[in-house]
Parts: C-alpha cells; structure tokens; sequence
C-alpha cells in the first residue's frame, strides 16, 4: 500500500475568534475571499493584497457584516461583492460592498417549511434552516437543508433535510426539490470536466455520494457511495466519527474535503477514489475548503472552534476558528486549480 503524503500547516493566515467558520468562496475579480460564521450571524470578507513570494503572508483587510438569521453558504452573482445566501429562512442576495456593519437580508425566496415551526412524530417544535450550498456550472443554486441547531441539540440529528435547486431559467425564480431524507447535506461539487457527475456529502453517512446529473432536469440519480471515511480512519487514534465537511472539486481530477474531527483535508483522486495527499491542521474541525488567489493554487480552509458553544477561538493549541491558507505544489504546468473548479461558477439570477 503506498504511503500517502502528509503536508502540515502549523500556523493560521487569518486569526480571529470564529466558533463555526465555514462556506470559503474565493472571487478572482477583485481578488477576495468570503466566508461566514454560521452561529454568530456573521458574514466576512477579506481583501487579498498578496502578489509575490514575500507578500504572501500578509494580513489581509478582513470587514465583518452581522445579519440578522444564520447563513450557510454563499455564492458568486454577476456583480463583484454581490452574493446570493442560503440562510435560515430560504435564499436572499447579500451586498458585501456596504459600509454598514450590520446587514439586511434581500430574501428572493423563503421556503415554506423553513418560516414555520412544525411537527413530526413525537417532535413537536422543529426549525429548519439552509446548510452548505454551491452554484451549478448552468449558473443555478443548489442548497440543502437541515435542523436548525436547537432542534437538532434537542432531537439529535434527523434525515429531515432536503437538497433544493433555485433555478432562474425557472418562470418565477422557483424552487426544486432535488433529493430528500438527508441528515446533514454539506459539501457539493459538479465536476468540471464531466457535467454529468456531481458529488454530495451527508456527514451523518461519514460518505461521499456520487451521483448522475441530468442538467435539464436538475434530476439526481444513480447513487454510488465514492468514498468511505470511517473505512479510512479506522486505525486512526480519536477518529470515531470521522465526518466529511466541504468539498469542492478541480479539473486536475481531484476532490478535495475537509473532515470534521480529524484536522484533515484529503485529496482524492475521483477517478480512482484513493486518497493521494492528507493537508493537516491545528484545528480538529477543518470545514470547508476552497481555491484561489493570483495563480489560483491558494487552498483556502475555514474551521470550527472546540468552544463552539461559548466564546469560540482558540482552545489551547486548537486553532478552531481560524482561517489557513496552504500553498498547493502546482507542478511544472503551473496548474490554476480554481480556474473552472467546483466553486468557481456564477449565479445567473436577476
């Protein structure tokens, strides 16, 4: 059995005190990046100023916006600074170009079952609200659902979520539902070199799924299980519950995804689903990564903190919370792995 490499990062690029960074998102335009913290209601972006070697670690401009519901995910829109969100009520654009500190949320579409309180078996008070979510090559949105974190504290963790579609070529901005049964839907990613293959993470099954994807109906089938976690953990120390987190996927052929409780992120090869580098951190709660930066060969990763039921940052040497950033070996073809990756298309919306 080959060895598999083990890059380490011993050191944060952005440090702040984040309980549940997550949701990455690089825009080349203006050579930002993107992400939220999901229990504290806040939405951050960082100025990237770096262009050589020797400037590559300096601190970032980092604005913070609060908001009023929780957000999960965001997504690149035609306009520079212009997000579309998946938040607790539905979908609302989000305009990181204000200089307010406190934002107000422009709901295109609340969904139903996430505006109202509802029952289900001997659960009389669910609340949902929107998780991970990623902009389709096609130009559409897609975001799951699950228990908002209340309801899942009370109840446990429930295959009540859905993964919907807000497809703008739709007459009125409408809402799909794609798949239901899901748990905890997370990381998504259309391969960019096969359109019709898309993978989806439910942490709860510690798997990746990879499914057919049909673009003209926004239909997923065929499910095949890609990769198993608990499978390539099993001989790790404090690794139980091995669960994958964000992913995306770049045209090289690899899928990389943060794995919640390890301080991993894998890169897999998806045409032979083994694992071909391990990036470790001092943060056990990696979430979510992403590409970018002048040459596009920036990893970007978000994390959680230990203490991400109280203050957050920092616990002891456990950088939860923080952002890091690895510099990927882009080999002698200089290869730009966010050019045309998972997380590098556009929302087509009005």
């Amino acid at each position: 059995m080959t060895e598999v490499p083990i890059i380490k990062t011993e050191k944060p690029f952005i440090s702040f005190n984040g309980r549940l960074s997550e949701g990455p998102l690089y825009d080349p335009r203006d050579n930002s990046l993107a992400w939220v913290d999901i229990i504290d209601n806040k939405v951050f972006r960082a100025q990237l100023s770096f262009a050589t070697t020797t400037e590559h670690e300096q601190v970032p401009i980092v604005k913070c916006f609060e908001v009023d519901d929780p957000i999960g995910c965001l997504g690149l829109t035609e306009q520079v600074g212009r997000y579309i969100a998946g938040c607790r009520f539905g979908i609302a654009y989000l305009d990181l170009n204000s200089v307010a500190p406190h934002l107000s949320l422009d709901y295109i579409k609340r969904l139903d079952r996430h505006t109202t309180i509802f029952s289900e078996g001997d659960m009389t008070d669910i609340q949902m609200r929107l998780n991970d979510g990623v902009v389709a090559p096609d130009g559409s949105f897609y975001f799951g659902s699950m228990l908002d974190f209340d309801s899942e504290s009370k109840y446990g963790t429930k295959p009540l979520g859905h993964l919907y579609c807000l497809d703008d070529f739709a007459s009125v901005n409408d809402i799909r539902l794609v798949l239901d049964g899901l748990s905890i839907p997370n990381g998504m990613a259309f391969d960019p070199a096969d359109p019709a293959v898309v993978y989806l993470i439910d942490s709860e099954t510690e798997t990746i799924t990879k499914y057919h994807y049909e673009a003209a109906t926004k239909s997923f089938s065929d499910p095949k299980v890609f990769f198993d976690f608990k499978n390539y953990f099993k001989l790790r120390p404090n690794s139980d519950t091995p669960q994958p987190d964000g992913c995306v996927v770049t045209a090289d052929g690899s899928l990389w995804t943060a794995v919640w409780g390890t301080g991993t992120v894998l890169r897999i090869n998806i045409k032979t689903a083994a694992v071909a580098e391990e990036y470790q951190f001092p943060a056990a709660r990696v979430t979510c990564p992403t590409f970018g930066g002048l040459g596009g060969d920036d990893m970007f990763v978000t994390s959680a903190s230990l203490d991400i039921d109280g203050k957050g940052g920092p616990v002891g040497e456990d950088r939860g919370g923080d952002i890091f950033r690895v510099k990927i070996d882009s080999g002698k073809d200089k290869t730009n792995f966010y050019q045309s990756c998972s997380k590098s298309f556009i929302f087509r919306g009005k």
